[in-house]
């Protein structure tokens, strides 16, 4: 008899402890909710936009901005071919930038679409990401674009062969590689501009802590099943924000505060690029963040990047029949509630003067 009993509390204990739980991240997440709600009524996410005509209107939120923007996207399509890489051979000249002094000496690989170099008169653009949302790729595009290297806040010995900017924060740079939240002023850099890399933030979540256990920037996990179980205590403090040597930012909730500051807050032109588009329409993504960097781009050259050079070896390979999921059912509950908040302050934020998007303002 007293065993059943106290089989009994015990599980009434923990069904109570279960639902308290559930009480407080409830709670955690109406905070959330009612903070962004009541600063985006409030016109405080807007408070940098130049004049009343950067805010969203109403007719805008019930749509039609979106037909704009797909009649946008359908322009692209008639003005620049579609690629086909079948039989493509590289015959590519280099872009010419005349606002931007070359230095000499560029330097070029075999697999360079043209020659890179640094250059003087650049405006401090910032290439920001969560990490493991694909900023080391975006960095390469960037310079087949434009012919001139990128820089970083950082100084990762592991990309200085590839990328010689590494650790340059002036206007030698075409464009700087950052992580850091706007708040957590990105090594003193005052950015004029910035590119917005956005990835759904399960793959870069499982990206980024990949990459922090020792993979690096493009290994594979063979078994992602075992990888994972094996670290399954580590996975969750990395998922918190707790891990050990790691930034409390780079966590669940990181990813959302991280990705509304810089839509919201920056005061400079930004430009929002979805990571998923980059793999799937990689030329209109290519011609967007041309023009948004006011560099000219060939065809020759979109086709050299495209075909023959278009992942620069910084892709991480996996499996297509990777079916192995680290979330737990509380932790996509979560995430799921973040990405309906970044996706609606996209659509507060989205084809101002101040924001460019380049896609729909929806997560995939």
């Amino acid at each position: 008899m007293k065993r059943r009993s106290f089989i009994r509390i015990f599980m009434i204990l923990c069904l109570m402890m279960y639902m308290m739980m559930l009480i407080s991240v409830q709670k955690i997440l109406d905070r959330a909710d009612n903070a962004l709600y009541t600063s985006l009524r409030d016109g405080k996410r807007l408070s940098n936009t130049a004049n009343n005509s950067q805010t969203v209107s109403k007719e805008n939120k019930n749509g039609l901005y979106h037909d704009s923007h797909k009649m946008k996207k359908r322009d692209i399509k008639k003005i620049v071919p579609e690629t086909n890489c079948t039989g493509y051979s590289r015959q590519v000249a280099p872009t010419t930038n005349l606002s931007i002094t070359k230095k000499h000496n560029p330097l070029q690989t075999s697999n360079d679409c043209q020659p890179l170099s640094f250059s003087k008169g650049w405006p401090k653009t910032a290439l920001v990401s969560f990490p493991g949302s694909g900023n080391t790729w975006a960095r390469h595009l960037v310079q087949q674009l434009s012919g001139a290297f990128t820089g970083s806040i950082y100084r990762d010995g592991l990309l200085m062969k590839k990328f010689p900017g590494e650790g340059k924060k002036d206007d030698s740079v075409v464009a700087i590689k950052t992580h850091e939240p706007l708040w957590n002023h990105n090594d003193g850099v005052t950015f004029q501009r910035a590119i917005l890399v956005i990835r759904n933030p399960f793959d870069a979540l499982k990206a980024e802590y990949t990459r922090r256990s020792g993979m690096g920037h493009n290994k594979e996990v063979v078994d992602p099943s075992n990888y994972f179980h094996k670290r399954k205590r580590d996975w969750g403090l990395f998922l918190n924000g707790k891990r050990p040597n790691s930034a409390s930012f780079v966590s669940m909730h990181g990813w959302m505060y991280s990705t509304i500051e810089w839509l919201t807050e920056f005061p400079g032109h930004l430009i929002v690029v979805h990571y998923e588009q980059l793999k799937k329409n990689l030329k209109s993504q290519l011609i967007e963040i041309a023009s948004f960097l006011k560099i000219n781009v060939t065809q020759s050259l979109l086709d050299c990047i495209i075909c023959s050079n278009s992942d620069g070896g910084f892709k991480r390979r996996h499996r297509t029949n990777e079916t192995f999921d680290p979330f737990d059912n509380r932790t996509k509950a979560v995430l799921n509630h973040y990405v309906k908040i970044v996706e609606t302050t996209l659509e507060s934020v989205c084809y101002t003067d101040r924001v460019t998007c380049v896609d729909d303002p929806v997560i995939i």
